[in-house]
C-alpha cells in the first residue's frame, strides 16, 4: 500500500505539470481570442476531468494537501444523498438516521464528500437487483479496547455508517477491499479506485474505517472522524495582499519544468 501510494504520488506530481500547460495554455487561447471557441471549452472541460481524477490519486499514499475547516458531517450527508437521489433508482429504498448533538469534524468538506459518495456508490453497485441503503451519521466514544480494534486514540469521534443490502462480500474480498486497483465489478464498470481513495483520506484526517460483510448478508463500512467543536479552529480570513503595480513588478519565476514556465511566463507577461 505504501509502494503503490508513493508511486501515485509521483504520477500525479507528473500529470499535474502536464494537466497545468494544457489548461494554461487553453486559458490563453481563450483569453487571447483565438482558435476555436469550442474546442477551447472542451479542451478546459476535458482538463478539469483529468484534474478531477488525478486529484484522486494522492490520497491513497495521505500526502494530499487538504484546506482543514469544521464541518457538519449531517449536511455532508443530505448534500451527498441530494446528489445521488437520481442515480441510485427507484428500486433502492434509502434510510438517513442523523444522531442529536454536534456531529462535526475537522477536515475538508470537499474530501469529506467524496468519501461518503464513493461508500453510497459503492453500496448501489452491490445491490443491481434494489435494495436497502442506510446511512448513519453519530457521536460516540471510543474507549481503550476499541480503539486499540480501530488503531484509533481513545476519543470522541464521529461514527459514519454506510449499510446496503445487496450481495456482500467473502473474506478474501473484504481483506483486499482497499487496495488500489482492485475490484470485483466487470471490465468498464469500475477503476478499483474508490475504497482505495475513501481510506486514504480517512486515515489522512486521523480517522479508521471498518469492513463488516459476508456473502448474501450486505455490507457495512464504519467510518471513524474526530469529533470537534462545532467553532473549533475557525479559520480566520487572510488580510489582503497589497497589488503591485504592474508596470513597476519584477517578478522572479522560478519552475523546474520547462513547459509550465514558458506558460507561467506568458501568464505574467499578459498581466504586464
Amino acid at each position: 500500500m505504501e509502494a503503490i501510494g508513493l508511486l501515485a504520488g509521483c504520477i500525479a506530481h507528473d500529470l499535474n505539470n502536464i494537466l497545468t500547460t494544457i489548461f494554461g495554455g487553453a486559458h490563453l487561447l481563450q483569453a487571447e481570442g483565438r482558435g476555436d471557441p469550442q474546442l477551447v471549452e472542451e479542451i478546459l472541460q476535458a482538463s478539469n476531468r483529468a484534474a478531477s481524477l488525478t486529484h484522486q490519486l494522492p490520497a491513497f499514499s495521505r500526502r494530499q494537501l487538504i484546506t482543514q475547516a469544521v464541518v457538519d458531517l449531517a449536511r455532508v450527508a443530505d448534500e451527498v444523498l441530494a446528489l445521488t437521489r437520481r442515480t441510485l433508482g427507484e428500486d433502492i429504498e434509502v434510510a438517513v438516521h442523523l444522531g442529536t448533538g454536534d456531529l462535526c469534524v475537522l477536515g475538508d468538506g470537499g474530501q469529506l464528500t467524496q468519501v461518503l459518495l464513493n461508500l453510497v456508490i459503492n453500496a448501489r453497485d452491490a445491490m443491481p437487483s434494489g435494495g436497502r441503503l442506510n446511512i448513519g451519521v453519530r457521536a460516540v466514544d471510543v474507549g481503550a479496547a476499541e480503539g486499540e480494534r480501530l488503531a484509533l486514540k481513545p476519543g470522541a469521534y464521529v461514527l459514519l455508517e454506510v449499510s446496503d443490502s445487496g450481495v456482500g462480500m467473502d473474506a478474501a474480498t473484504q481483506a483486499r477491499v482497499f487496495e488500489p486497483f482492485f475490484t470485483t465489478k466487470g471490465l468498464g464498470r469500475g477503476t478499483g479506485l474508490g475504497l482505495s481513495t475513501v481510506y486514504g483520506s480517512v486515515k489522512q484526517l486521523g480517522g479508521a474505517i471498518a469492513v463488516d460483510s459476508a456473502p448474501g448478508r450486505g455490507t457495512r463500512f464504519d467510518v471513524y472522524l474526530p469529533r470537534t467543536a462545532p467553532q473549533h479552529r475557525r479559520p480566520a480570513a487572510p488580510a489582503p495582499a497589497p497589488r503591485a503595480r504592474a508596470d513597476a513588478a519584477t517578478v522572479l519565476l522560478v519552475e523546474d519544468d520547462d513547459s509550465v514556465r514558458r506558460i507561467a511566463r506568458r501568464v505574467l507577461a499578459q498581466a504586464g
